[in-house]
């Protein structure tokens, strides 16, 4: 018999089953994740839709959520315990668990194979069926042997944290913060669901084969109406009296530590149904099994360790209002802050945008801070993935000294500017939010994206620089100010090529001091719609 840790125990009351209703029910007060006392309230409580429910922090420019973790690209250095079980222990360790992972996986594929067996697999294309009892009674050996490969890998004990109020109330939507790839076995071995994952977990070893049989429903990130399917069969399979099991998601989509709770996505809240919010965490000392960025290594310590410890917590089953059915984003919002508040956790807005940004980063060792996509996206909606994962490497170039930070002879240096330019040093102002002399990647990345704000076309970056070149604001820039504005253009907006003594670079700027001598007035000046006329009639010629 596998030995399971049991649930910790609330302070004992009898109470009559039927208490446990919906318009009656346990609310636990707690603190920081820790419950102290638990009391049945008057009829019609809701423990979440509370007026005077405490503010959750949002700490968007306080918090990264995918800080490396030790052993992590350029994350803190191993502990010395941890090489020591790594490098002397940890093999043994290690070599016995494979040897007995081995045949239990191998009997899990069969096992799922059989329970498969030419049964239909909901697709785009077609909509199955849920199991007949027999296909459900082999998800549950299935579940068993889960709970024998967590036994495996170390983890003896799980520790569950029932709550009161959720017996006998039936759940459609099971959502959970998430930290690694064990999340899903954990939840598995106490909870029988279907999940909601990747399209490439089919094709997995193992695991691709447990998920058929768990009729699991698959996100085809490349295709583009994926996301309305996977949408439309939520909504299908979480309808009461459907015959699925409970739906699993993480809404927040990406791993991480449980210090935040990121963004939650809101397809699991689109159906309306109340859902049951899971708290799951991994107690250590030395070895965080949760990760922030992909790491095979980090997958393979867990293996290493002598003992890992988890628990699972359930916060009571949350009742959306009607507002918050009619309104999925509020509804995921919501639930994430009362997640937030039980845990003692501030929130953010990061998505699984930021950890490619994240891996780019760590990769390059270039310190993000707190800036993420979506904050990026609220400033400017046109900005894309693509330039602000360019913007990191813009970056890394020009911190040539790798301190995080960017002066004005390096910001000059990596953008082919001139010291001595009027136009280089009133960007570099603009940037250098703090006026220390000095760029940090959130100065530089949010002085990008304000320029990129104000400059839709290349014309309005035109108009822009003519702002710049203009020192005594009358109106009127010259020929030299003219050409020195043209050259940061082919820099900053990749406009022709960026080399001064390359020849097509060179014919324009012919081009250019012709059109000005045609534009100017008797001065040797033009003013600022003459300035993009002469933009326009180069770039044509």
């Amino acid at each position: 018999m596998i030995p399971v840790k049991p649930a910790e125990n609330f302070p004992s009351r009898k109470v009559d089953a039927s208490a446990f209703s919906k318009s009656k029910r346990w609310r636990a007060v707690s603190n920081y994740g820790r419950a102290k006392s638990v009391r049945l309230l008057e009829d019609n409580f809701d423990p979440y839709h509370k007026p005077d429910a405490p503010a959750v922090e949002h700490a968007d420019q306080k918090i990264n959520p995918f800080q490396p973790l030790d052993g992590n690209y350029g994350g803190p250095p191993i502990p010395p315990y941890e090489w020591f079980k790594l490098i002397i222990t940890g093999p043994v360790v290690f070599l016995v668990r494979v040897l007995l992972l081995i045949p239990t996986l191998s009997l899990m594929v069969i096992i799922a194979h059989i329970a498969v067996f030419r049964a239909e697999i909901s697709s785009p294309a077609q909509d199955a069926p849920p199991f007949s009892r027999w296909r459900l009674f082999l998800v549950t050996i299935l579940q068993k042997f889960t709970r024998l490969v967590l036994f495996i890998c170390g983890f003896y004990w799980i520790k569950l944290k029932k709550h009161p109020s959720n017996k006998g109330q039936a759940m459609r939507v099971i959502v959970s913060n998430h930290c690694c790839v064990m999340d899903s076995l954990v939840h598995f071995s106490n909870y029988q669901f279907s999940p909601v994952g990747i399209q490439e977990t089919a094709s997995t070893p193992v695991f691709g084969s447990v998920s058929k049989a768990l009729q699991m429903i698959y996100v085809d990130r490349l295709a583009k109406d994926s996301t309305e399917y996977v949408k439309k069969e939520i909504l299908r399979r979480a309808q009461p009296g459907t015959g699925f099991p409970p739906i699993l998601i993480f809404p927040e989509g990406v791993c991480k530590d449980t210090t935040c709770l990121v963004r939650f996505r809101a397809g699991a809240f689109v159906p309306g149904q109340p859902v049951l919010p899971l708290i799951i965490r991994y107690p250590h000392w030395f070895f965080n099994p949760a990760w922030t960025v992909p790491s095979k290594l980090r997958q393979l310590r867990i293996l290493f360790q002598f003992i890992n410890f988890v628990e699972v917590e359930e916060l009571p089953i949350y009742y959306p209002n009607e507002t918050e059915k009619s309104d999925p984003i509020l509804f995921a919002e919501n639930v994430r802050d009362a997640m937030a508040r039980h845990m003692g956790v501030p929130v953010t807005d990061h998505t699984i945008q930021d950890t490619v940004l994240a891996l780019d980063a760590v990769r390059m060792q270039v310190e993000m801070g707190g800036v993420n996509f979506a904050m990026l996206k609220r400033e400017n909606s046109r900005i894309t993935l693509d330039q602000s994962r360019d913007l990191i490497k813009v970056f890394k170039k020009m911190d040539v000294s790798n301190h995080g930070t960017v002066n004005f002879d390096d910001f000059c240096r990596a953008l082919m500017f001139d010291p001595e330019d009027t136009l280089a040093s009133r960007i570099f102002t603009l940037m250098d939010m703090d006026g220390n002399g000095q760029l940090n990647y959130h100065e530089f990345v949010y002085g990008m994206h304000v320029l990129l704000m104000q400059c839709k076309t290349t014309e309005d970056f035109m108009g822009m620089s003519f702002d710049f070149y203009d020192d005594d604001n009358d109106g009127y820039v010259t020929l030299d100010q003219t050409i020195a504005a043209f050259s940061k253009l082919q820099c900053l907006l990749n406009e022709g090529t960026k080399e001064p003594e390359n020849v097509p670079f060179q014919k324009r700027i012919t081009a250019l001091e012709r059109e000005f001598k045609a534009l100017s007035d008797s001065r040797g000046q033009v003013d600022k719609e003459g300035f993009k006329e002469l933009f326009v009639r180069v770039r044509n010629s």
